[in-house]
C-alpha cells in the first residue's frame, strides 16, 4: 500500500494539489466564520463578544440606543448603521438566551404535542407507521424534559456543521486519488503491465483502495481538524460537556447528546459519507480507462444525488449521496423513515446505508477491475462507436474526430445542453402583482415619447392624487374608529397598489433623453441583472468544465498514445496543432450556444425582449452605455465577451495539456483552478 500512497503524495503536481485544497479550505473558513452569516448585519466575533455582558446589560444598551436614534441630529447612514448594528447585537443575544432557557417548557411541548396527536385518532391507528412514529418521538422528548441548559455562546459549534464547503473540498481531493490511482496508470501504459504480475488483480485493487481511503482519511482529517481548530481560536467552543440542546438551532435533538458528542456523531458521519461517495467514484474509475469520462461519470451522479433532493419520497430525499453530506441535519429534529412499518431514525439509517454503499462499491469495483482488459483492442475501440467506411480519413477530418469522438468533446458539449436546457425551468414566468402592473403601464409607454403618453402619465397622477384625498376624507369620516377606516378605505386602497410601479414606469418615461424610447425591460433585468449576472458565471464555470473534460486529452493524448514520435519524425508537429486550434476555433461559439442559448431563449419566450433596435441607454440598468448602441447590440457585446472568456480558458487548457503532456493532470489542474471561482460565485 506505501507505493499507492507514494503515487500521490511523493509526486510534484499532486502534492501540490492537496496541499492547494487543504489551504483554500482554511481560507475559506476562516472568512465565513469573520463575515456576517445570511442576513445578519454582525459577525460571529462580535456576537461572542456581546455574550461577555449580562442580561441587564444588554437591556439597557438596547433601550439607551432607541433613544439615541430619538435624539440623533442628523441621522447620518453611519449613526443610523452603528446604532442597528449594536440593537440587533443585543436583541440577538437576548432571544437566543430566552430560547436556551425555555428548553424545558419546549420539549415539554412537543411532548404534549405527541402525545395529543396520538389521543386524536386522525394520524392513524396505534399499531400504525404513524402511530409508532408518535410514541417513539414522545419517549425521545420525554427522557429530555430533566435538561435545564444554560445559554452560552455556540457560533462555534454552529459554523462547524452549517459549513458545507469542506464536504465538496475533501470530495475532490478524493476523486483526484481516483483518478491517479486508476485511470492515471491506464493512460501512462502502466496497467498492463502490472496486470499480468501475481498480486495483479485483486490484490493490486486492494491496496489502491486501502490507499484510497487512507488518503481520505488524512485529507478529512487536515480539512476538518483545520475548521476545528480555525472555530476554537476565532470563536471558541465553549464547554463541550453541555447538552448539545444548548446550542442554538439544536434544540429539536432527540438524542441526550452532550455538544462533544454530537460533534463526533457528525465528524464520524461525514467520513463515512465521503467514503461512501468516494467508492462509487473509485468504481466509474474501474469501469473506464478514460479519466475525463470518469470525472463527467461522477458529476452526472452528483447532479443525480441533487435531482433526488427534489423527489417527493423521504427515502429517495434522506438516501440522496448529496443529501448524505448533511449527517447533521438527521440529527436536529425526530424524523422517522417508514421501514416496513417500523420508524427508523435517519441518522443510523444514513450510517448503514453509506457503509452498505461502501461495501457494495468495492465489491464491483473489484470485479470490474479484475475482469477487464487493461489492453482493450482495437476492435472493441472501434465497436464503441461505429462509423461509416472513410468517415475520418483526411487529416482535418480525424483530428475532428479524435476531439469530438474520442476526447469526448461532443458528449460533453450535449450533456452542457441537456443540464442549459433543464435549467431553464429556474426561469419562472413574471407572476408577481408588481411585474403585472408594470407589464401594463409598460404596454402603455412603450417607444419613443409622445404627447398622448404624457396626457395619460398627468392623468394617473391626478387618479392619484384623487385616490388620497379620499383616504383623508375617510379617515376624518371615521373618526379614530378602526374598523369603520378599513371599510371606507378597502376599494380606495384596491385602487392605490399600482401607484409604486406607476411611480417606478414614471421615472423611466421621464428619464428618457432625446432619441430614446421606452423599452419593458424585466427580460432585459433577468439576463443582466443581479441574478442574471449570477447565473451568467456559473453557466460560464459549467461550459469551461465541459471544454475541460473535452480538450483535456486534446494535447496531451498523442504523447500518451506516443503518437507524438511519429508526428515528430514526420515533420508535421505544426500541420497537427494548426488543425487542433481551428478545430476548437470553430466549436468554440457551438459551445457558447449550447451555454446560454437555451436561458436567452427563455427568457424571450417568458419575458419578452421589445424593442431591439432602440438605444439601449433608455434603459435604467444600460444607462451608461453609450447613446448609439442599440439593445442587440448589448446583447451581441455579451456574447463577444462571453466568447472571449471561453476562449481563453480554451486555451489555457490547450496550454496546460501540452505542458503536463498528461490528461489526469490537466483534469485535475483545471478542476483545482475552476473550484474555488466556482465556491466565490456560489457564496458570495
Amino acid at each position: 500500500m506505501r507505493g499507492e500512497l507514494r503515487k500521490v503524495l511523493c509526486t510534484r503536481w499532486s502534492a501540490a494539489l492537496l496541499a492547494a485544497l487543504v489551504a483554500l479550505n482554511g481560507v475559506l473558513f476562516y472568512r465565513y466564520c469573520t463575515q456576517p452569516q445570511g442576513d445578519e448585519d454582525y459577525t460571529l466575533p462580535q456576537l461572542r463578544a456581546a455574550y461577555a455582558r449580562s442580561d441587564a446589560e444588554l437591556q439597557a444598551d438596547y433601550d439607551a440606543q432607541w433613544v439615541r436614534l430619538d435624539a440623533a441630529e442628523p441621522l447620518t447612514d453611519e449613526v443610523y448603521d452603528e446604532i442597528y448594528l449594536a440593537m440587533s447585537l443585543d436583541e440577538a443575544v437576548l432571544t437566543q438566551r430566552e430560547t436556551v432557557r425555555s428548553y424545558p417548557d419546549y420539549v415539554r411541548s412537543l411532548r404534549e404535542e405527541a402525545e395529543a396527536k396520538q389521543r386524536s385518532g386522525f394520524f392513524g391507528a396505534p399499531d400504525s407507521f404513524a402511530g409508532r412514529s408518535l410514541r417513539r418521538a414522545a419517549a425521545h422528548y420525554a427522557h429530555l424534559e430533566v435538561l435545564a441548559p444554560e445559554p452560552s455562546f455556540s457560533g462555534g459549534i454552529t459554523v462547524l456543521t452549517d459549513w458545507r464547503v469542506t464536504d465538496g473540498i475533501c470530495a475532490a481531493g478524493g476523486a483526484m486519488v481516483g483518478l491517479l490511482l486508476l485511470t492515471g496508470e491506464q493512460a501512462a501504459g502502466l496497467l498492463c503491465l502490472v496486470r499480468p504480475t501475481k498480486n495483479g488483480r485483486g490484490a493490486l485493487f486492494r491496496r489502491k483502495f486501502a490507499a484510497m481511503a487512507a488518503e481520505l482519511a488524512g485529507l478529512f482529517v487536515l480539512t476538518y481538524g483545520g475548521n476545528l481548530a480555525i472555530s476554537a481560536a476565532v470563536l471558541g467552543l465553549g464547554d463541550l460537556r453541555r447538552p448539545v440542546q444548548a446550542v442554538i438551532g439544536l434544540q429539536g435533538c432527540p438524542l441526550p447528546l452532550t455538544a462533544g458528542e454530537y460533534l463526533l456523531c457528525v465528524f464520524a458521519g461525514k467520513l463515512l459519507w465521503l467514503l461512501a461517495a468516494e467508492t462509487i467514484f473509485f468504481l466509474l474509475c474501474a469501469c473506464t480507462d478514460r479519466a475525463a469520462l470518469a470525472l463527467g461519470s461522477g458529476f452526472a451522479v452528483g447532479a443525480l444525488g441533487l435531482a433526488m433532493q427534489k423527489v417527493p419520497v423521504l427515502w429517495l430525499q434522506s438516501l440522496s449521496l448529496t443529501r448524505l453530506a448533511l449527517m447533521d441535519a438527521f440529527l436536529k429534529d425526530c424524523v422517522y423513515l417508514n421501514l416496513f412499518g417500523l420508524p427508523v431514525s435517519r441518522f443510523p439509517a444514513a450510517l448503514v446505508f453509506c457503509a452498505a454503499v461502501t461495501t457494495g462499491g468495492y465489491a464491483a469495483g473489484r470485479a470490474v477491475f479484475c475482469r477487464k482488459s487493461a489492453v482493450p483492442s482495437v476492435k472493441n475501440r472501434a465497436a464503441r462507436l461505429p462509423l461509416p467506411s472513410g468517415a475520418h480519413t483526411g487529416p482535418l477530418r480525424h483530428e475532428g474526430y479524435k476531439l469530438l469522438v474520442r476526447g469526448g468533446l461532443g458528449a460533453a458539449l450535449v450533456c452542457l445542453l441537456a443540464v442549459q436546457i433543464v435549467s431553464t425551468r429556474a426561469v419562472k414566468p413574471p407572476s408577481s402583482e408588481r411585474e403585472m402592473y408594470y407589464r401594463s403601464y409598460s404596454e402603455r409607454l412603450s417607444g419613443p415619447p409622445t404627447a398622448a403618453k404624457d396626457e395619460f402619465l398627468d392623468a394617473e397622477n391626478e387618479r392619484f392624487a384623487a385616490l388620497h384625498a379620499q383616504l383623508e376624507q375617510a379617515a376624518a369620516q371615521a373618526g379614530g374608529d378602526t374598523f369603520l377606516l378599513e371599510q371606507l378605505t378597502a376599494d380606495t386602497e384596491r385602487q392605490l397598489r399600482p401607484e409604486d410601479t406607476f411611480r417606478e414606469a414614471e421615472a423611466q418615461y421621464r428619464a428618457l433623453l432625446p432619441g430614446q424610447s421606452y423599452v419593458y425591460a424585466s427580460g432585459y433585468e433577468r439576463l443582466f441583472g443581479p441574478v442574471g449576472a449570477r447565473e451568467t458565471l456559473a453557466y460560464m464555470g459549467l461550459l469551461v468544465f465541459a471544454l475541460l473534460l473535452g480538450l483535456s486529452q486534446t494535447m496531451a493524448g498523442e504523447t500518451e498514445s506516443g503518437v507524438d514520435v511519429l508526428i515528430r519524425t514526420a515533420g508535421a508537429q505544426r500541420a497537427v496543432l494548426r488543425r487542433k486550434l481551428l478545430l476548437c476555433a470553430l466549436l468554440l461559439p457551438a459551445a457558447l450556444a449550447a451555454a446560454y442559448l437555451p436561458r436567452l431563449i427563455a427568457v424571450a419566450y417568458r419575458y419578452s425582449l421589445p424593442l431591439l433596435t432602440a438605444p439601449a441607454a433608455g434603459l435604467p440598468i444600460f444607462r451608461r452605455m453609450p447613446p448609439w448602441l442599440p439593445l442587440w447590440g448589448v446583447l451581441a457585446l455579451a456574447a463577444l465577451v462571453r466568447l472571449a472568456a471561453a476562449a481563453a480558458a480554451g486555451a489555457g487548457i490547450l496550454a496546460l495539456s501540452a505542458h503536463t503532456k498528461s490528461t489526469v493532470y490537466t483534469l485535475l489542474i483545471g478542476c483545482a483552478v475552476l473550484l474555488p471561482v466556482m465556491l466565490l460565485i456560489l457564496f458570495q
